[in-house]
């Protein structure tokens, strides 16, 4: 019976590490799109460009008592595509998000400067992934942070040297 409940705590181990989130197989199955380009910044990445934004920001600016945050970003993806079909079922898909567990943070339409729709997913009252998705009418970007976070963990990104615009 020991043995039976190891194996299975083991398999369901292996089965969690292995689970996509519903985010993940947009990007898998639009990526590999003829039209589409696909960027992936692992955890490694993330924490060495942080903390080279975290220590030039500190240099910078006189020490302030800032709450700590014990949140962690473990992964971004962002793929765009010109493509306008690719660029539909890319919407599609993220807007089919909401019925899978996502809420929508925000969702904001401009005639001139495109839609925008703001996704996260909530596991143990953090923020586990944040999707974004923006579309104007010649390119359609998609955007996913990974992790365990709070709001206040998306500061991090500012300063990294990414172009968001």
């Amino acid at each position: 019976m020991k043995r039976f409940l190891m194996m299975s705590a083991a398999m369901l181990i292996a089965m969690q590490g292995m689970a996509q989130s519903a985010a993940e197989k947009i990007f898998e199955k639009y990526g590999k799109e003829k039209d589409a380009v696909l960027v992936e910044l692992p955890r490694e990445v993330l924490q060495a460009a942080m903390s080279q934004s975290e220590t030039a920001s500190a240099d910078s600016t006189e020490a302030s008592p800032e709450r700590k945050s014990e949140g962690e970003i473990s992964m971004l993806r962002a793929m765009q595509t010109k493509s306008e079909s690719v660029a539909k079922k890319v919407s599609k898909s993220v807007q089919a998000l909401e019925r899978k567990g996502y809420n929508v943070v925000i969702r904001h339409n401009d005639e001139d400067r495109g839609r925008t729709l703001v996704l996260n997913r909530m596991e143990n009252g953090k923020i586990a992934e944040f999707v974004i998705l923006h579309q104007e009418k010649e390119v359609c970007s998609l955007v996913q942070i990974c992790g365990r976070m709070e709001f206040e963990d998306l500061g991090k990104l500012e300063g990294m040297g990414l172009d968001w615009e």
